[in-house]
């Protein structure tokens, strides 16, 4: 940060303080560092423009707010797990213990030190600002974020993936024999499909719960549906090639990933699906999930074989902008990413990372 006689960089040489005569304005300016980025002002200044005008008739403080592009938030240490969810303060993952065992760990956004939320094995995450909930092919079960016991919601050895709504209720496919789609608010849990043939993905937006199918198709294909929250009809939206596995929503868009690791967008208001991975080949193995912030959605591939790029990625709608964001050669695990305003999360080489949008 520089401007009126401030040059407040790196110590020892480093100028964070200066006197003005009163009534006089100093503009400062933030310069981010290599692989930095500047994120916005604090104190007398605000916003996120490179400059700022400060009058100073008193004793008045300034301060800037940087970040590395990436970071490593939680470094491998062999006990991560490559499961993940984020609220607007923190990332949640599965970690095991010195013991063996596993449990729900913590970390803030900014970095820090990790912390133990609860004992639990997650097969899947999901957050908000008051509670984290997951699975473990048992049950389903909740612990308050700044931690505590967990609580048993419901038993269940077929709930799949979860999705929470912005009141806070619960939503689950239960992938079994008999498969219904389940909401819980409350604590209070009901069915609100018809017995179906879910296929694990859910997606929760102000109306409706998309899930998908299978058997609505050929042999070998799947579709896709949706109900309202609280129950009603359920409605085809889509037929797709292969089984979905995971599905996101934004405000006109419903955006999905199917056995084949192929990720897909397509209108809520209808319309064939766009594929959005086409230069991906090969065969894709590890976790297969995709988030979506903006209009953009983002995804990891690894490839088993070696035959394709392997790495982070993201695309518009439209099927625009497909960028790798990050590839490797190596073998070792992608996960994630789940995605909120400034910043990409997901898993490598069994570190947590972050990257800024």
């Amino acid at each position: 940060m520089q401007g009126g006689g401030i040059d407040c960089g790196l110590p020892p040489s480093a100028v964070c303080d200066t006197t003005v005569a009163p009534g006089s304005t100093t503009t400062l300016t933030a310069f981010p560092g290599n692989l930095s980025r500047f994120m916005g002002w604090g104190g007398a200044c605000s916003g996120t423009a490179p400059t700022c005008s400060v009058v100073a008739n008193a004793d008045t403080q300034v301060t800037a707010a940087f970040e590395f592009e990436m970071q490593t938030v939680v470094p491998n240490d062999g006990t991560n797990m490559p499961v993940l969810a984020l609220n607007s303060t923190h990332v949640f993952f599965g970690r095991r213990t010195a013991d063996g065992a596993s449990a729900i760990w913590s970390v803030p956004k900014t970095g820090g030190t990790p912390t133990q939320v609860a004992g639990g094995l997650p097969k899947y995450i999901v957050a908000d600002d008051g509670f984290v909930y997951w699975t473990d092919g048992t049950g389903i079960y909740s612990a308050p974020v700044a931690g505590g016991t967990a609580s048993q919601l419901t038993t269940s050895s077929s709930a799949d993936r979860l999705a929470l709504d912005e009141r806070g209720a619960l939503y689950w496919v239960d992938s079994g024999d008999k498969g219904f789609v389940h909401r819980m608010e409350n604590r209070i849990g009901v069915p609100i499909t018809p017995e179906q043939a879910p296929t694990g993905a859910i997606a929760v937006d102000t109306a409706f719960v998309y899930f998908g199918n299978a058997g609505e198709a050929s042999a070998n294909g799947g579709a896709i549906l949706r109900v309202p929250r609280t129950g009603g009809s359920v409605q085809p939206v889509a037929v797709t090639a292969a089984p979905v596995v995971a599905i996101r929503l934004d405000p006109q868009n419903v955006y999905f990933r199917d056995t084949s690791g192929a990720v897909f967008s397509m209108a809520k208001s209808g319309g064939a699906p766009l594929l959005l991975s086409a230069p991906n080949s090969g065969i894709v193995s590890g976790p297969l999930d995709l988030d979506v912030n903006a209009g953009v959605v983002w995804w990891t591939w690894m490839d088993s074989t070696g035959a394709a790029t392997k790495g982070l990625f993201h695309a518009n709608a439209d099927g625009s902008g497909f960028t790798p964001v990050e590839t490797g050669s190596d073998l070792t695990v992608w996960s994630g990413p789940r995605v909120d305003d400034t910043a990409v999360y997901y898993f490598h080489a069994g570190a947590l990372l972050k990257r800024l949008k």
